[in-house]
């Protein structure tokens, strides 16, 4: 019923913009008012992933007390049929081709979100921190990159990355490796599991118990007997320097750390899987 009204409906010119409440345009993308916001008392970072997120295609009104939108909406990947996959970033969004017609006073705000050409190599992207460097790719604030196309129920094809050829989660760290021969963006839990799969071999030439301990979980027992992470450090001005350590499960929990390399514990300049090159 509302979308034969909108076809009636002349479109709104910028002189009129006081007949709307929330002050906003064309392409904008706007926070859209549900029962979930009118109950939290408005949106706010702590609660935006609760909200309804729509681009605006086109507004038009009679009076102050009839303004329509026609939107486009953004989905969160767990309104999706296909439910949100790993790649999937806490803040991202997926476009659509699923347009409606909204009354204007359902709309809260305006929202900043950025889209994300993930083809473009050299897109810098901020990390949460001050760095500029593109070294690391991640994202901050509410994004999209993917579509949806309502009618045959399929997403776009995102790029894929790394050795493992996986998606990306902007959500962990995605590092380039600076071998000019290599070029590849690396995930950061690639980076680990090369260094515990190196320092597996290692221990298993060398270290007798270690060896025995493998064997009784059929040779697969590196994940309950090492343990990594990568960490990294901004020493060297805007560009980040990474580090992998890992630790000897049998001397060391979880979260223990040292500054240097000791018994069960080792740190290490981070190195690409694919050349074997330090990053960076």
């Amino acid at each position: 019923m509302i979308g034969n009204v909108f076809e009636n409906t002349p479109v709104l010119l910028p002189s009129d913009k006081s007949l709307q409440s929330v002050k906003f345009s064309s392409n904008d993308i706007i926070i859209v008012a549900n029962s979930d916001l009118v109950r939290m008392n408005g949106v706010s970072v702590e609660n935006i992933t609760q909200s309804w997120v729509a681009r605006v295609v086109e507004i038009r009104a009679k009076d102050k007390a009839h303004v329509y939108v026609l939107v486009q909406w953004l989905y969160w990947p767990n309104e999706l049929p296909s439910g949100r996959q790993l790649y999937h970033s806490k803040y991202e969004l997926v476009g659509s081709n699923h347009l409606d017609v909204i009354e204007a006073t359902t709309v809260s705000c305006k929202w900043p979100v950025t889209a994300w050409a993930e083809d473009e190599d050299d897109y810098v992207l901020s990390n949460g921190d001050d760095s500029s460097s593109s070294q690391v790719r991640g994202l901050y604030g509410l994004f999209w990159r993917q579509t949806y196309n309502v009618y045959n129920h399929k997403l776009s094809t995102l790029r894929k990355y790394c050795l493992c050829q996986q998606y990306h989660n902007p959500d962990h760290p995605l590092i380039k490796c600076e071998n000019p021969t290599c070029d590849l963006w690396l995930h950061g839990k690639c980076i680990i599991r090369c260094a515990i799969d190196q320092k597996h071999t290692e221990m298993l030439e060398s270290d007798n118990d270690y060896r025995k301990r493998t064997d009784k979980i059929d040779g697969k027992g590196w994940g309950k007997l090492l343990y990594g992470n990568l960490i990294s450090s901004s020493d060297q001005g805007p560009r980040q320097k990474f580090h992998t350590t890992i630790r000897d499960l049998r001397l060391h929990d979880k979260d223990f750390t040292a500054d240097s390399n000791e018994q069960g514990f080792w740190h290490e300049q981070a190195r690409c899987p694919n050349c074997d090159s330090l990053i960076p």
